[in-house]
């Protein structure tokens, strides 16, 4: 019924990289490229390309997408080249909480703060701006303040709090985490997320 978001990036392990044959220094060009052939499938019409590594001759893929012209693309990273694809093309945003220690392994800028978030959307707001983007776009964040439903560190008031200041700072979707030893003990956590947190912000939900 045309709910599926589709969540996109191009990944900073090597090793992945290396496991499928690809060039890890090709990855942005490659993702590009994909994500212009998809575009193309997506429109049911026959598509024809020569790529970096792949090529097509009146290829016709079906079903289209329910979604027209296709699935809302939302895009993963912090990188300023991620936020300017998701400016130009993207309809979402999915920025990565990301420690400072890990941000050279993860080939990622480092985000630990609410204050940082925002000035990376402030950039990517600048950038859309100047491409003449007026349509909203999503950001969808993780929140860890105040732990999870079945963790001993669970505190709903303090994670209802950031949810608060997360959303002032620009962030429009949330995901939402549980822990459990079972898959009993999850469903119950999340539903514990839901009465606890999703009714009391989002009570029609």
């Amino acid at each position: 019924g045309g709910r599926v978001i589709l969540g996109m990036g191009t990944g900073y392990l090597k090793g992945e990289y290396h496991a499928l044959g690809v060039d890890f220094d090709e990855r942005n060009a490659l993702f590009d490229e994909a994500v212009d052939v998809m575009r193309m499938a997506w429109t049911g019409e026959p598509v024809t390309h020569e790529g970096l590594h792949f090529s097509a001759r009146d290829i016709t893929s079906q079903p289209t997408p329910a979604s027209e012209p296709h699935p809302p693309m939302w895009l993963g990273g912090n990188s300023k080249l991620t936020r300017r694809r998701v400016a130009e093309w993207g309809q979402g945003w999915m920025p990565l909480p990301n420690p400072a220690e890990l941000a050279a392994r993860r080939r990622s800028p480092p985000l630990e703060t609410t204050e940082q978030l925002a000035d990376m959307l402030a950039y990517l707001r600048d950038h859309a701006a100047s491409v003449g983007r007026t349509d909203p776009i999503d950001v969808m964040y993780m929140c860890f303040e105040g732990g999870a439903p079945g963790t001993p560190d669970w505190n709903p008031q303090r994670h209802l709090e950031a949810l608060h200041e997360l959303a002032e700072a620009g962030v429009t979707w949330i995901a939402g985490n549980a822990s459990g030893r079972t898959r009993t003990e999850v469903v119950d956590n999340l539903t514990r997320y839901g009465e606890e947190i999703i009714s009391v912000i989002a009570p029609s939900a």
